[in-house]
C-alpha cells in the first residue's frame, strides 16, 4: 500500500496510489499543496479501510476536474434547484452569474485557494459591497465546495475560515463616540442630584475624546 506525491515533467503534480493491486493516478496540475493534502487524507482512508475491512473505491486515473463555473452550474441544477426554496435557488444563480463566474469561473475547481477567496473579498469591499452582500455571494460557493469534497474532486474548502476577512470596517463598534470631559462632569453631577443616597456617588466608567494623554479623569466624588 502506498500513496506518493510526485511532479511529472511538463504535466504538474500527481498523486500515485498503489493499493490492493490497484494502481491509480490523479493529476493536480501545478497545485502541489492540494496534491499533498489529498495524499495525506487518502492515506488515512486507506489505513482505516485496512483495519476496518470497509470497501473503498479509488479514483479513476486522471479524473477530470471541472472548472468552478462548470461545477457550480451543475450544482445549481442538481442540488440548489431541487433542495432549496425557489427564491433561494434564484438568488444563488444570480450571485454566481454576477460575481463568481466572472471572477473565478474559468479556474479548475481544485486551483481556487483561500488566498484567492480573500482577494475576492478585498475587491468586493473596495467596490462598496456590504458585509451581508459578500456573505450571500460566498454562501453558494462554500456549499458547492462541500459537495465537491464529498465527490472526491477536492480535499479542502477554500471558503472555510475566511470570517476575519468579512469583518466590516463600518460596524457599529467602529463608530463609538465617547463623552467629552465636560459631558462626563454633567452626567456625574446629575447622578449625584437624582440618585438615592445609597447609590450616590454613582460609579461611572467612561472615556472622553478631547482630553490629552495622561490627563486625569473628572473627579467622581
Amino acid at each position: 500500500m502506498g500513496v506518493k506525491v510526485r511532479e511529472v515533467k511538463r504535466k504538474g503534480w500527481y498523486v500515485f496510489i498503489n493499493w490492493r493491486n490497484q494502481r491509480k493516478a490523479k493529476s493536480f496540475g501545478p497545485d502541489k499543496n492540494t496534491a499533498k493534502a489529498f495524499a495525506k487524507k487518502l492515506s488515512s482512508r486507506l489505513k482505516w479501510a485496512e483495519v476496518s475491512g470497509e470497501p473503498l473505491a479509488l479514483l479513476q486515473p486522471d479524473q477530470h476536474i471541472p472548472t468552478v463555473k462548470q461545477y457550480l452550474t451543475d450544482w445549481l441544477g442538481t442540488y440548489a434547484k431541487v433542495h432549496c426554496k425557489p427564491s433561494t435557488a434564484a438568488g444563488y444563480h444570480q450571485v454566481c452569474v454576477t460575481h463568481l463566474f466572472p471572477a473565478i469561473g474559468d479556474r479548475p475547481l481544485h486551483e481556487v485557494s483561500r488566498a484567492h477567496v480573500k482577494r475576492l473579498i478585498a475587491t468586493w469591499w473596495s467596490h462598496g459591497l456590504k458585509k451581508r452582500t459578500i456573505h450571500n455571494i460566498l454562501t453558494p460557493l462554500k456549499e458547492a465546495y462541500q459537495h465537491a469534497i464529498d465527490d472526491g474532486l477536492v480535499t479542502v474548502n477554500p471558503v472555510s475560515n475566511v470570517g476575519r476577512s468579512l469583518r466590516s470596517h463600518d460596524s457599529a463598534d467602529a463608530h463609538i463616540d465617547p463623552l467629552t470631559a465636560e459631558e462626563v462632569r454633567t452626567v456625574l453631577q446629575q447622578a449625584k442630584q437624582t440618585a438615592p443616597p445609597a447609590l450616590s456617588p454613582l460609579p461611572v466608567c467612561c472615556a472622553y475624546r478631547d482630553a490629552p494623554r495622561g490627563t486625569a479623569r473628572p473627579a467622581m466624588g
